[in-house]
């Protein structure tokens, strides 16, 4: 995907005052936006998504990468950011509940979402048990 966006045939870039951080900082903001409008992963596997892109950048950008790249650092960064905001917002509340909701994955695994809720809910994460029964002292 970088090996020659934003270059013309001969490799001389087209937009040559690009900094070297812009490409990393705008998959970011990317994969910022596929989480908060809940769009899939998959879309930038399409190559109809990486040529609207590299089209409306000149050739500089094709999108954040694949959905596994997407789900590696880039998500990683993301989810800091808000884990760090919502625990922000934990600490200066007056009051809030805690909330776990389970379900089972299609591996018929026991998963748990653990959600801080204020007058809305925020989520925070989800976890397994694994092997451990669903009881108070292994949720604690």
């Amino acid at each position: 995907m970088m090996r020659a966006l934003g270059r013309d045939p001969g490799g001389s870039p087209l937009v040559p005052e690009l900094a070297p951080t812009w490409l990393p900082e705008t998959q970011l903001l990317f994969v910022e936006a596929l989480l908060r409008s809940a769009m899939p992963f998959s879309a930038f596997d399409s190559p109809a998504w990486r040529a609207v892109l590299s089209r409306v950048s000149h050739g500089t950008f094709e999108g954040p990468g694949t959905r596994q790249a997407i789900g590696g650092w880039m998500l990683d960064a993301v989810a800091a950011k808000y884990l760090s905001a919502a625990i922000a917002r934990i600490l200066v509340s007056p009051s809030f509940t805690l909330s776990i909701d389970g379900w089972t994955d299609l591996r018929s695994r026991e998963l748990y979402n653990f959600m801080v809720c204020f007058p809305l809910s925020l989520f925070v994460s989800t976890f397994s048990l694994g092997v451990a029964a669903a009881t108070a002292d292994a949720l604690l």
